[in-house]
C-alpha cells in the first residue's frame, strides 16, 4: 500500500479513536451529572422532612406550654384564690390521709402554686413577643421548676428564656440559631444524638454544591453521602416523633385534669360558702373536698413541672410513664 495512503488512514482511525473517547467521556459526564442531581434530591427531600418535623415538634411543645399557661391562670389561680381563705387546717390529722395521701401538700406548696400564678400571668402579658414564643416552648418542654426558681421576679421568665438561648435543641426546635458552640442550626439535632455536625456538613458543602462535570467516582461518593444523610435525619424524625407523642399525651392528660380540677373547684367553693372558712368545724366529707382539690392541683402541679426534654435535648424517659400515671389517678 502506497505510504501517501496510510497517512490517511492512520488519520480517520485516530480520528473515530478519538470520537469514542469523546462519546465515553460525555456519557460519563452524563451519568455524573444524574448522580448528582438524584443526590441532591436525596439532601433536599431529607432536609424538607426534618424541617417539617421541627416545625411540628416546636408548636406542639408550645401547644403543651400554652396549656399549661391556660390551666394555672385558671384553674390553680382559682385553687389557690379559695384555699387560702381556710383557717385552721390540719391535714396531718385527718382520717381521709391515707387514702388521698395530702400530706405532702404544705405551705411551701401553695406558695409555689402561687409563683406559679405570678408566673404565668406575666408570661401571658407578653405573650405576643416572640421571646416569649420561646419561653413558652422551654416551659412546655421543661415546665417550672426552673423557671420559678427566683420566682416572682422577672428573674424567672429570663431564666427560663435562657434555656431556649443555651440549649442546643430548644434553640434549633424554634428555629433559632446559636451564637455559640459551632453547630448553629444543626446544634439540636447533633443533641437529640443522632445527625453528628460531620456528615451534614460534608453533604451541603459537596452534594448541593458540587459541579456534574465532577468525575464519576466522584458523583457516586457524594450519592453515598447523600444517602446517609438521609439515614440520620430519619432518625432524628423518630426522636422528634417520639417528643411529639409525648407532648401531645401531656396536653390531653392536662386537659383532663382542669376539668376535675374545675368540679373540684367548685365544690370546695360550695362548702366554704355553706360552712365557712374554719376548716376545723368541717365534716368528714366537707374535709374531702378540700382533700380532693388539693390532690388535683397537686397531680397538676407535678404534670407541669415533669420535663419532657433532659437538660441535654434529649427525651425524658420517665416522662411518658409519669404522665401515664398521672392520667389514671382519680379521686372522688
Amino acid at each position: 500500500m502506497p505510504l501517501p495512503l496510510l497517512v490517511p488512514i492512520g488519520m480517520g482511525v485516530l480520528g473515530l479513536f478519538g470520537l469514542g473517547k469523546g462519546a465515553k467521556a460525555f456519557m460519563t459526564n452524563s451519568e455524573a451529572k444524574k448522580i448528582f442531581k438524584s443526590a441532591e434530591g436525596v439532601v433536599s427531600d431529607a432536609t424538607d422532612a426534618l424541617e417539617e418535623s421541627r416545625e411540628v415538634c416546636n408548636q406542639r411543645l408550645r401547644d403543651f406550654g400554652e396549656t399549661k399557661l391556660q390551666v394555672i391562670s385558671q384553674e390553680i389561680q382559682i385553687f389557690v384564690a379559695v384555699f387560702s381563705k381556710l383557717k385552721n387546717v390540719d391535714l396531718e390529722s385527718s382520717p381521709e390521709l391515707d387514702k388521698l395521701n395530702a400530706g405532702n401538700f404544705s405551705e411551701l406548696t401553695l406558695e409555689e402554686l402561687q409563683h406559679s400564678c405570678t408566673f404565668a400571668s406575666s408570661l401571658l402579658t407578653g405573650s405576643a413577643s416572640g421571646a416569649a414564643a420561646g419561653t413558652i416552648t422551654a416551659f412546655g418542654a421543661y415546665g417550672s421548676t426552673m423557671a420559678l426558681a427566683s420566682a416572682g421576679t422577672g428573674t424567672a421568665i429570663t431564666s427560663l428564656s435562657g434555656v431556649a438561648a443555651t440549649n442546643a435543641t430548644l434553640a434549633w426546635l424554634g428555629g433559632g440559631t446559636l451564637a455559640a458552640g459551632g453547630y448553629g442550626m444543626a446544634g439540636g439535632a447533633v443533641v437529640l444524638g443522632t445527625l453528628v455536625a460531620g456528615p451534614a456538613v460534608l453533604v451541603l458543602g459537596t452534594v448541593l454544591g458540587a459541579k456534574a462535570k465532577t468525575k464519576l467516582n466522584e458523583a457516586q461518593t457524594n450519592l453515598e453521602k447523600a444517602n446517609t444523610y438521609d439515614a440520620e435525619v430519619r432518625l432524628v424524625i423518630e426522636k422528634l416523633n417520639a417528643i411529639i407523642q409525648v407532648a401531645d399525651f401531656a396536653t390531653n392528660l392536662l386537659v383532663g385534669l382542669q376539668q376535675r380540677l374545675m368540679e373540684a373547684n367548685q365544690h370546695l367553693a360550695g362548702v366554704v360558702e355553706d360552712a365557712g372558712e374554719d376548716y376545723s368545724l368541717y365534716s368528714e366529707e366537707q374535709q374531702r373536698a378540700v382533700f380532693i382539690a388539693i390532690q388535683y392541683a397537686m397531680l397538676i402541679k407535678s404534670t407541669i413541672d415533669k420535663p419532657i426534654l433532659n437538660d441535654d435535648g434529649s427525651l425524658s424517659e420517665n416522662a411518658i410513664e409519669t404522665f401515664a400515671n398521672a392520667m389514671d389517678m382519680k379521686f372522688v
